[in-house]
Parts: C-alpha cells; sequence; structure tokens
C-alpha cells in the first residue's frame, strides 16, 4: 500500500509541477551512494557541498534549485589516488581528490551530462582533504551553461527517441501483470517532454489497476479481520478505501454489516447479562433464604440451651434454697434448746440462791 501511495503521489506532483521551459531548469541536489560525504564524519562537509552548488546554480541565468524536482544535480566526491606515512606524530598523506557532477532524471538514471574537477592534498585524512577540495572546485560560466543546457537537451532528446521502446517496455509489463513495474517505467519519462503525452493515457490505466489490485487486497484484508473477529482493524482497513474507489460500495456494505453485527451482539450480551444478573438475583435469595433459616435455627437452639440452663439453675437454687431452709430451721431449733437449756440452768440457779438457811451458830470450835 505504500508502494501504491507513493506512485500516487508521483503521479499528483507530475500533474500540478511545474514544467520545465526553455527559460527557466528546476534541479534537485543529491550526493552519489558511494561518494565519501555520505560517511557520518562527513556530514558538516555535505552541508557545505551544498551551499556551494545552491550558489553556482544561482548564478546560472535560468536554473533554480528545487527540492520537489525530478531532475538531479548529483555530487559525486572520491580519492583516485592516496598515500599515507607515519613518520610523525600524526599519519600524513597525499590524496588525488575527485569531484563529479552528473544531471540525471530521478535517483538511478542515465546521467545526460558530467563535469570533472580534480586536484593533490597532502594532509592528514581523506576527509580534510574533502573538506579542501569543496572550497577549491569551481567551473567556468561556459562550463556550467553548457552543463545544464546540453544536459537538458540531451535529456529530452534521449527521452524522444526511445519513447516507443520505453512505452513497449511500460506494456509489456502490464500484460503480463506487473503494473507496479510499467508504472515506475513511465514515471521515469519526465513530464516536460512530448513523449510523456504519448505515455500519460497508459499512465492512467495503469494507476486504475494498481488500485483496482490495491482496493481488492485491502478488501480481502478486511474480510479476514472480520474472520477473525477483529472488527476494529476491519473498519481502520476498510477505511483505506477510497470514496472514488471501485470497491468503495462494496467496503461501504461490509462496513454496514458489521455495525449491524456488532450491534446485535451487544444487545444479546446484554439480555444474557440480564439473564444472568437475574439468575444471579435468584441464586443470591435463595443463599439469603437458606442463611435466614440457618440462623433461625441457630436461635432456636440458642433459646433451648438458655432455658435449658434456665431450667438447671432454678432446680439448683431451688435445691439450696431448701438446703437453707433445712439449714435455718436445724440452727433455730438448736437456738431454741440454748434458750431452754438456759432457761433451766437459771431457774435452777435461781432455786439454789433462795433455797432456805439453816440457823447459824455462833460458837466456833477450833479443832487442831
Amino acid at each position: 500500500m505504500k508502494r501504491i501511495f507513493i506512485f500516487s503521489l508521483l503521479i499528483l506532483i507530475n500533474q500540478i509541477a511545474v514544467a520545465q521551459t526553455p527559460s527557466f531548469f528546476l534541479v534537485n541536489l543529491a550526493v552519489e551512494e558511494t561518494s565519501l560525504l555520505n560517511q557520518s564524519q562527513n556530514d558538516n562537509s555535505k552541508e557545505l557541498l551544498f551551499k556551494k552548488l545552491t550558489n553556482i546554480c544561482n548564478k546560472v541565468d535560468g536554473v533554480i534549485i528545487d527540492e520537489f524536482s525530478d531532475y538531479y544535480l548529483v555530487c559525486d566526491i572520491y580519492s583516485s589516488q592516496s598515500q599515507t606515512s607515519n613518520a610523525g606524530y600524526l599519519p600524513v598523506g597525499s590524496y588525488k581528490m575527485n569531484l563529479k557532477l552528473k544531471l540525471i532524471y530521478k535517483s538511478g538514471g542515465k546521467a545526460f551530462k558530467e563535469l570533472n574537477f580534480s586536484k593533490d592534498y597532502a594532509v592528514n585524512t581523506d576527509v580534510e582533504a574533502a573538506k579542501l577540495l569543496i572550497n577549491d572546485f569551481s567551473f567556468s560560466e561556459t562550463d556550467l551553461n553548457d552543463f545544464f543546457n546540453e544536459g537538458n537537451k540531451k535529456m529530452k532528446n534521449f527521452f524522444s527517441e526511445n519513447c516507443n521502446s520505453v512505452l513497449e517496455s511500460a506494456k509489456k509489463y502490464q500484460k503480463i501483470g506487473e503494473p507496479e513495474k510499467a508504472l515506475a517505467i513511465c514515471l521515469s519519462i519526465p513530464t516536460d517532454v512530448p513523449c510523456y503525452k504519448n505515455i500519460s493515457g497508459l499512465i492512467k490505466d495503469l494507476y486504475t489497476s494498481l488500485s483496482y489490485k490495491s482496493d481488492y487486497t485491502i478488501f480481502l484484508r478486511a474480510q479476514e479481520f472480520v474472520s477473525n473477529g477483529d472488527y476494529e482493524s476491519a473498519f481502520s482497513t476498510l477505511n483505506e478505501i477510497s470514496i472514488y474507489s471501485q470497491f468503495h460500495n462494496q467496503s461501504q456494505a461490509l462496513g454496514n454489516k458489521i455495525n449491524d453485527f456488532i450491534f446485535n451482539e451487544k444487545e444479546l450480551q446484554k439480555k444474557k447479562e440480564v439473564a444472568e444478573s437475574e439468575n444471579d438475583l435468584k441464586k443470591t435469595e435463595i443463599e439469603l433464604q437458606q442463611k435466614r433459616n440457618e440462623l433461625q435455627e441457630s436461635i432456636n437452639q440458642t433459646n433451648i440451651e438458655i432455658a435449658n440452663q434456665k431450667n438447671e439453675s432454678d432446680l439448683q437454687i431451688s435445691i439450696q434454697k431448701q438446703e437453707k431452709q433445712k439449714e435455718m430451721k436445724a440452727m433455730e431449733f438448736e437456738s431454741q434448746e440454748r434458750k431452754e437449756m438456759i432457761k433451766t440452768a437459771g431457774s435452777l440457779l435461781n432455786s439454789y440462791i433462795n433455797r432456805p438457811q439453816p440457823p447459824k451458830n455462833t460458837n466456833f470450835y477450833i479443832i487442831k
């Protein structure tokens, strides 16, 4: 899908981009993939190069730097000869540095014109040599005008002369069911050459074919998500299908079916939850009643035990009371007997005290 999007974006850019005219030539800046400048330690050098190339292009009549252009001014900096020596503390090297400028249409395309510059440097590393080369390289105004004018002319001539073969190559891939490759070939033709008009109809057909193929793949993927119950992914996948697609109606119908299914599933789930809640409530009521019965049985048992304990307690109290009463009666009887004995003893004592006294004899005899 990403690849199709890129193709679509390229078509859109080609349709709305300002066409090249004899008065203006729009180019983008790039660095050769194998260049020294693509090494991480040369990031600053790459920025310096782009600034210098921009200044150079601005001085050429009709040449404009445009980052959206499909025409590329590609630069390559490399060392063709190098020698190093470790005689001192730091290595010293001799480098033959080269700079090459190429004019191409799109990345990796055919080079239609080249400019070269070379110089020898005795420095510590090739990184330093590259920086010096960027500062030193220069081209005459004649060379630069010839570079852009002749390069642009050769590019247009090439695509004009080879338009039929390019068209046949694109149609070949279209016939064997590889529209991606066919469209890539078509998009390799600049929009400002007559050949592009001849092939524009094929581009539309290829885009339609790719769109149909892509949308059909998306639709099948959405159906697979539905089969797996992943409705959220199905919806997001269906949203990738454009309203202008031939599969838009099918995607809408499938989306509606998913909505209905989800709604019915939610309603069924609610009913199940209500039924489960009612069953849970009934089960809870039964359990609660069982707990009530158990509690009442426990209360009754406790009341019986309390009553038995009270009866036992009352019996013990009654027995203890009878025993106390017996003890009290026994004590009263003993007390009564003591009283009678005291009374008898008192009467005897009183009788003894009040007994008749014999006559007193005053004659006393002392007996020795």
